[in-house]
């Protein structure tokens, strides 16, 4: 299974906001988005030399560090940048975003609210509640991220982004009709988009309204034919309808798509179940098992293997 679920961590430039005519700064800024990242930190360590009250300076600086995986490095510049704009509600916002990025929950929300209380930016603002949601959901406190969403909608009732993440903690949280009720909204505004039929498939299969849920995943396939994961899910709606020759040749489909899929492993080890068939069964839950299944979805591939495997290698 493969939620779609937005985050809201990015890059909100002061670039954008503010005009930048240092000759510096815009060529360390080429170099970013050339993705010459130690480029770009040599032109801002001079042009910071030359300007260093430049807040979108060290901005920048910090978006290249992180890109290149210098994290100690980009901690430290996101404290100074603190310590020396403490006005400025994007300092907090990025090392906000560096918290998040290491998933440090409590001082990510703190620097987030902080943000939220320096700046009359209804975007900047709706992207810090954003980001504490996708956190708290992302650390399973789904009342607390409930409750963020919710603020999130208040600010903006037709925001895309927060109807889909909502709806998502509305499924955890079982409460599948509300869920539905915000993906429905969501479908108004923009029928087009394929990850609003994903995330009602999968509340209609937690329902276990699984045909409901085939012909949410068949909307995605019409929209994006190549998509691994809507084959995957329709498989294990499928298989949930005893459709086993269908089921097996959607997650067949997926794996040749994305053969690293663990999911997909796992859902193929339980068709081969229903068809009585355990070795092929086995091969697939160690396939599931070696593409990091457990990481990622829990010991439940474990559980298959003790009841089904016992004794294979």
């Amino acid at each position: 299974m493969k939620k779609i679920l937005f985050s809201l961590l990015c890059i909100f430039f002061t670039s954008l906001l503010f005009s930048q005519n240092d000759e510096l700064y815009e060529k360390a800024r080429i170099s970013f988005e050339k993705g010459q990242y130690k480029d770009c930190i040599k032109q801002l360590d001079k042009a910071i030399t030359l300007e260093p009250t430049s807040f979108s300076l060290y901005e920048l600086k910090g978006h290249a560090l992180m890109k290149s995986q210098e994290y100690g490095q980009a901690f430290e510049l996101y404290n100074l940048m603190v310590e020396k704009f403490p006005d400025n509600p994007l300092a907090y916002h990025n090392r906000g975003n560096f918290f998040l990025s290491a998933n440090e929950v409590e001082p990510s929300v703190d620097d987030f609210r902080k943000s939220n209380e320096l700046t009359d930016n209804d975007s900047l603002k709706l992207m810090n509640l954003g980001n504490i949601a996708s956190l708290y959901s992302h650390n399973r406190r789904f009342k607390e991220a409930y409750e963020i969403s919710q603020e999130c909608l208040k600010q903006n009732p037709d925001d895309l982004v927060s109807l889909i993440n909502i709806s998502l903690i509305c499924d955890e949280m079982k409460k599948f009709d509300e869920a539905i009720t915000y993906l429905t909204h969501a479908q108004e505004i923009r029928p087009d988009f394929s990850a609003i039929y994903i995330n009602l498939g999968f509340v209609y299969q937690h329902m276990e309204k699984h045909e409901i849920a085939i012909q949410n995943f068949n909307k995605v396939l019409e929209m994006t034919p190549n998509d691994p994961y809507a084959y995957n899910n329709r498989s294990y709606s499928y298989l949930k309808l005893g459709r086993l020759k269908e089921a097996l040749h959607d997650v067949d489909k997926s794996i040749k798509l994305d053969e690293y899929n663990s999911y997909a492993y796992r859902n193929r080890a339980l068709i081969y179940i229903e068809k009585k068939d355990p070795d092929k069964a086995c091969e697939n839950i160690q396939l599931a098992i070696q593409y990091d299944f457990v990481k990622f979805y829990g010991y439940e591939i474990l559980e298959l293997r003790n009841e089904y495997c016992t004794g294979k290698r």
